[in-house]
Parts: C-alpha cells; sequence; structure tokens
C-alpha cells in the first residue's frame, strides 16, 4: 500500500477476507473499498474494520442485492 499508493488514494480489494488491507489502508491514511461474499469472513472483517471506526469517513454498507450475500464498501 505504501509503495503503490498516496494518502487518500482509494484502494480496492475485491478479495477482503478478513479485512487486513482495509486495517492497514486506514492506519496510512488511505480510503478503501471492499467485497467479500464469504458469510463468515464478512463478520471477521467488519468486526476489525469497526475497530477503526474512530477513523474519519469510514462507513459500513452491507448489500442488498439477492445475488451477493454480503457486500462491504468503505468510503
Amino acid at each position: 500500500i505504501i509503495n503503490s499508493s498516496k494518502p487518500g488514494d482509494t484502494i480496492l480489494d475485491c478479495f477482503m477476507g478478513s479485512g487486513t488491507t482495509c486495517v492497514a489502508a486506514k492506519e496510512l491514511g488511505r480510503e478503501y473499498i471492499g467485497f467479500e461474499l464469504q458469510p463468515e469472513y464478512f463478520e471477521i472483517a467488519k468486526d476489525r474494520i469497526e475497530g477503526c471506526m474512530s477513523i474519519p469517513g469510514v462507513d459500513l454498507v452491507e448489500s442488498e442485492k439477492p445475488h451477493m450475500e454480503s457486500q462491504l464498501k468503505l468510503f
């Protein structure tokens, strides 16, 4: 993240897993968009990301689209 982006850039993670990239992006002053289809990993990522919620600009949104089990977007 440090080598390929600048503070304020947006990081896209299409396979978010446990949310490690999001946490790192927020700690480094980047915006973040992440997607996770597996409900177990979505919950893990959600819990970890909520730990970063004191950082301005972090919002969690779950998709209501029927073809997607879970989606996490952070802006």
